[in-house]
């Protein structure tokens, strides 16, 4: 007879294996990023501007993709300015964000520490140039610790001597290059966020909002943001670049 309790764990290992393909697919889904009523390109950044009669507002979007396996978060840089004789607050709280009818998180100033985001490329998509340090990597050949290999090989101890690929060197240095650009990404982000700021009359302020991929689907994506009585409106089409690309293919 068959062993049914082993039947049983196969058919559970072949489930969550199911259930992590699906989650890795979905997850490496790329967005295309189309803002509407552009007025302008600046350096290939895309210039969005609202005129009301209390207040203006400008929006700076430079990606033109978002998502993919690094689940890059879409980056507005906007800029607020008070047309009237009263004190205007300004910064995220003013900020409501929907994907076809279902409301997204703005992430606040305070909340970027916390969030683990990949923002190199799209910092990179805005002009800011990351520099990062030269990584030094221990020759794990001369290492007097011991040692075990992540690919199938065997465990050494001191000098002993055994294989050893280039290979491993390339991908510690890439990893810890990753590393500290994603630190320095996120150091940029924090400077030039979108704080708290009282605007007084003619006064101009803004700075960059991150609002994460992980819930944006294909369809619309509203921004508005209120500065006094008036309500600021920016539309951006996010289309599956996959979709797309096969589209312009026939």
């Amino acid at each position: 007879m068959p062993n049914l309790h082993k039947i049983h764990k196969i058919k559970l290992i072949y489930y969550f294996l199911f259930i992590l393909c699906l989650t890795i697919f979905n997850g490496c889904t790329t967005l295309n990023v189309n803002p509407q009523n552009i007025v302008s390109y600046n350096n290939g950044i895309a210039i969005i501007q609202s005129n009301h009669t209390t207040s203006k507002m400008q929006f700076e979007i430079a990606q033109q993709q978002i998502g993919g396996i690094d689940n890059e978060p879409l980056l507005i840089y906007i800029t607020g300015q008070n047309l009237t004789n009263e004190q205007l607050t300004f910064d995220t709280n003013n900020i409501t964000v929907q994907n076809n009818n279902t409301s997204l998180h703005v992430l606040r100033f305070q909340e970027l520490p916390k969030y683990n985001l990949n923002l190199s490329d799209a910092l990179y998509a805005y002009g800011k140039d990351i520099e990062i340090d030269n990584i030094q990597i221990t020759d794990p050949f001369f290492s007097s610790v011991s040692y075990f290999s992540p690919f199938p090989l065997y465990f050494s101890r001191g000098f002993g001597y055994r294989f050893y690929d280039y290979s491993f060197a390339r991908v510690n240095i890439q990893a810890a290059q990753n590393a500290q650009l994603q630190r320095k990404a996120k150091q940029i982000l924090i400077a030039n966020y979108l704080r708290k700021n009282t605007l007084t009359q003619s006064d101009t302020k803004g700075g960059f909002i991150a609002i994460p991929y992980d819930r944006m689907q294909s369809g619309v994506l509203l921004i508005k943001v209120r500065l006094g009585s008036d309500i600021h409106t920016l539309q951006i089409n996010l289309n599956n670049a996959k979709t797309a690309h096969n589209k312009n293919r026939r």
